[in-house]
């Protein structure tokens, strides 16, 4: 639409360092300010554009209000963001943003729900995408399929990072938080020229948090991190048609163990041993007990690198844009798998007089090494100006390789010297006798030796259109071919096993129309029609070459919404409404030709169908007060998942066609107030209180194996600010939300059977901070 048709319209505005509708600070002399709500400058369509005047249905929050709220990674951004929720194994492990209910049913390949863009470059995979944040200008959240501008993996929307650019004066910032759970957290910045046309940027952090519970796991840090980050950035602007911006990212950090509780079983029995949890799942109070973990088990040590390489250059009326990226990141994990067990009974053999006896064995090990690396390259063209005709067109290349490798590991100390397991014969290399010291490369038993690859080509453009100053129809296109590669290599246990290769392709177009009306400069209304595609992949473990490829999962999504302001600028209200039809779901099934061997399928459809509200007002000079409302019913129509089959109600028919798809609130209430006033000798006091409710969960694909109660968090900081120094307290989990975050189970070795398996919050924690800026 552009700044232009804004202003012919009559309304002039202002693009500031704010964002619209989620708890935000504003500027201290509020009662200069000619705008209630002003604008924030949005690239959700590669190009700059004013939020209220895109359709599209987004938020976006700029650093100051990010950082006003508390949030420091990925993980805790759903407190800000409408329709916005996180999924993981727990921590900042394998994390999948979820957008519109649209959840990760199969969790087993690279490919995310929602794309994930750092200065406009795409990041791949999960265990590196919850890293923490550093020198951010703001972030964007898009709902809704992107497939058609962004491609990769945008099936269900995407979130763009936007680094802060290189400043032309000399600026620069000290910060400093501690906090309970020895929570201790240090950054600086700073940014300046260097001569006419180049500046910098760096900045440095340290962060360390023992986690929310005490005892034993304090000093486990579950829950809990320590991170070391440093971000970069030269801009070169020679002329005023030529801008380069070179940016880098670098983290070196520990992730503690993710909090997570077994419990007994309720239903779904086998033999004498109930291996599910039916009902809604319990809770475990504000400290549990995890005296069952292993301290060997460290959690997940990652080393993530990310750099981009932007360059816009106007020739007259063409501005030609390239962005090229290069991202790494390695990886290494061991898991106490057994968690709170207090000794699975195992039996043992003596090999000297033959006797056979239990023995209670604990420490079950998992743990994986990972090494990624992911190139890519976008050039496109676009117009400038102000014409009511506007295009774009370009080309993308992404390669992806990942070298990955999975360990298990039972601990046999407590035997005997002439005592062996009796299911050591079965599971050969899987029973050592360890030592203090636990090192995943020096794991004798590999279940898995893998290198994926993946090359992604593709083209694509858009054109719009605008009809008297009001009507704007746009056409958005791409065509993408992707070819993936497995090599199976030799497992440290089979060093002369063959190295098997996969290879397979996939060629698929999503297109994407919008048209919208601007009634008056407050009022746009639009309706959009898109397709969404996640890639498919191939099944390692396939018994017949029929099933070594899964296809790509798609959607069409259709949805009107629109955006206003009332009252002189001082409510905005913003709605969207939506309806997704998704076709061939990724699902995990048994294969028909192999007895235990369970493979990705495209086994479902599906649909979810809902609204997001946003409402944010500017209720007096110094009171603002905002909040969203979202409802996404995502079911599945018709779906099986095979990997319920070991549970006895479903071992003849795995059908969940209706069920609620896993892991995913259908409701989500984030409400959020702000007030800021004079104090004294120039300091403004300030309140910031943000709240969310989830409604409950299915745990599985299926309701009879359980639910997650629904979840109420508040947090809070009160402070004093003005333009050079900031002093706030904050406390988060204000009233100890105990409610289980996800549900899972484990496979126990002694009888290959099931537990019920609970990942549990953050509990409260509270600190003071400290902000210089000059």
């Amino acid at each position: 639409m552009g700044l232009d048709r804004r202003r012919k319209l009559g309304l002039i505005t202002s693009t500031v360092a704010l964002a619209a509708p989620a708890g935000a600070a504003w500027a201290a002399d509020t009662a200069a300010a000619k705008d209630w709500l002003p604008e924030i400058t949005v690239t959700a369509r590669l190009r700059s554009e004013e939020l209220q005047e895109i359709p599209v249905a987004m938020q976006a929050l700029t650093g100051e209000a990010l950082e006003r709220a508390g949030v420091n990674d990925m993980t805790s951004m759903t407190q800000q963001f409408a329709g916005l929720q996180m999924d993981s194994s727990g921590g900042r492990f394998f994390t999948s943003p979820i957008i519109r209910g649209l959840s990760q049913v199969s969790r087993i390949d690279d490919e995310n729900n929602v794309a994930i863009f750092v200065d406009g470059v795409y990041v791949s995979g999960r265990d590196g995408l919850d890293s923490a944040l550093l020198d951010i200008e703001r972030v964007e959240v898009i709902r809704g399929p992107q497939s058609a501008l962004y491609g990769h993996s945008s099936y269900a929307g995407a979130i763009n990072y936007i680094t802060k650019a290189p400043s032309s004066t000399l600026t620069g910032r000290a910060g400093v938080t501690v906090g309970s759970g020895n929570k201790v957290r240090a950054d600086a910045g700073i940014s300046g020229p260097i001569g006419d046309s180049l500046s910098y940027r760096v900045g440095l952090s340290h962060d360390t948090w023992d986690g929310p519970y005490s005892g034993i796991a304090k000093s486990l840090k579950i829950n809990g991190y320590d991170t070391d980050s440093v971000s970069a950035a030269l801009r070169w602007q020679p002329t005023e048609k030529l801008q380069a911006n070179l940016t880098g990212y670098y983290s070196d950090d520990f992730t503690g163990p993710a909090a997570q509780q077994e419990i007994n079983g309720t239903c779904q029995t086998v033999g004498t041993k109930n291996i599910a949890y039916c009902g809604e799942y319990p809770t475990f109070g504000t400290n549990p007990d995890f005296s069952g973990y292993d301290p060997r088990a460290y959690g997940l040590k990652r080393k993530i690198l990310r750099t981009g390489l932007r360059l816009n250059w106007n020739v007259g009326p063409v501005e030609v844009v390239s962005v090229t990226g290069y991202n790494s990141l390695n990886t290494v994990s061991i898991v106490d798998w057994d968690r709170q067990l207090r000794g699975v009974p195992f039996g043992v053999r003596n090999t000297t007089t033959n006797a056979i006896r239990n023995v209670n064995l604990t420490q079950l090990f998992t743990g994986a090494t990972g090494t990624i690396y992911e190139l890519s390259q976008d050039l496109r063209l676009q117009s400038t100006g102000q014409s009511p005709l506007q295009w774009m067109v370009g080309g993308s290349y992404f390669k992806f390789h990942n070298h990955i490798r999975g360990f298990s590991l039972v601990d046999s100390s407590p035997l005997a010297a002439d005592e062996v397991p009796l299911l050591q014969n079965a599971l050969p290399g899987i029973f050592q006798r360890l030592g203090p010291v636990l090192n995943a490369y020096d794991f004798p038993f590999e279940f898995s030796n893998a290198e994926k690859e993946t090359e992604t080509s593709a083209a694509y453009g858009a054109l719009s259109y605008t009809f008297a100053d009001k009507f704007t129809a746009r056409a958005e296109l791409r065509y993408t071919r992707e070819s993936k590669l497995l090599r199976q290599l030799a497992p440290v246990q089979a060093p002369t096993a063959a190295t098997r290769w996969l290879k397979t392709a996939f060629t698929y177009t999503t297109p994407r129309f919008t048209l919208d009306y601007q009634e008056t400069p407050n009022r746009l209304w639009y309706a959009t029609v898109a397709q969404g595609a996640k890639a498919g992949g191939f099944n390692s473990a396939a018994p017949t070459p029929g099933e070594l490829a899964f296809e790509p999962e798609t959607n069409w999504t259709y949805e009107v919404g629109a955006k206003t302001d009332w009252l002189d600028g001082r409510f905005r209200a913003n709605l969207s409404v939506f309806k997704i039809e998704m076709d061939n779901i990724q699902i995990t099934n048994q294969s028909p030709n192999g007895v235990a061997v369970f493979i990705t399928t495209n086994a479902g459809t599906g649909r979810s169908q809902g609204f997001e509200l946003e409402l944010a007002g500017r209720i007096t000079d110094t009171l603002r007060v905002s909040g969203s409302y979202s409802m996404a019913d995502a079911k599945f129509l018709k779906a099986r998942d095979g990997l319920l089959r070991s549970y006895p109600a479903f071992a003849t028919n795995q059908d969940i066609s209706g069920q609620r798809l896993p892991r995913q609130a259908k409701n989500l209430v984030n409400v959020a107030i702000d007030y800021q006033s004079p104090a004294f000798a120039g300091f403004d006091k300030f309140v910031h209180v943000d709240g969310r409710y989830e409604s409950k969960r299915n745990g599985f694909t299926h309701e009879l194996l359980g639910t997650l109660g629904a979840r109420k968090v508040v947090n809070a900081r009160l402070g004093l600010t003005r333009d050079d120094v900031e002093v706030s307290l904050w406390v988060k989990n204000l009233f100890n939300d105990d409610t289980p975050v996800l549900a899972g189970s484990i496979l126990t070795l002694n009888d290959f059977l099931r537990l019920p398996l609970v990942t549990l919050p953050d509990m409260r924690s509270y600190g003071v901070s400290a902000t210089y800026r000059f």
